[in-house]
């Protein structure tokens, strides 16, 4: 099976994206609070995140579409070249996220830094992201 065809639907994503960021409205525990200073530094990351689910959204409505046309399963060559296409998206997706989280993970203290950056590699462990 193609791997860019596996992966959370869209909703279920969607909600794995909102349970992974770290929630600056939550009151307790007050490592995921974010400062006033930090919280300047959160709507870039909290776009690109969205953006990164919406095209990984976008990626799998267009799979489905593409195999509810095809009679038969591709050719080696046309899964390589898939391949090779859902590859070069989520490099792009993730040098988004890196760029936009940047900002952000530099304003954050150590605590707040190892938070951060576990629940990034979560979300980089997703299928398809």
């Amino acid at each position: 099976m193609n791997r860019k065809g596996v992966g959370f639907p869209l909703a279920s994503r969607a909600w794995l994206v909102e349970k992974a960021l770290p929630n600056r409205r939550s009151p307790s525990p007050p490592a995921r609070r974010l400062t006033p200073e930090q919280e300047k530094n959160w709507p870039g990351f909290e776009t690109a995140m969205s953006d990164m689910s919406k095209r990984y959204g976008d990626r799998q409505t267009a799979i489905q579409a593409d195999r509810t046309q095809q009679k038969a399963r591709p050719d080696i060559i046309e899964q390589l070249r898939d391949k090779a296409q859902f590859l070069s998206d989520r490099s792009v997706d993730r040098k988004t996220l890196a760029d936009a989280a940047q900002p952000l993970y530099a304003s954050l203290d150590d605590q707040q830094k190892r938070r951060f950056a576990k629940e990034l590699l979560d979300v980089s462990r997703w299928p398809g992201s």
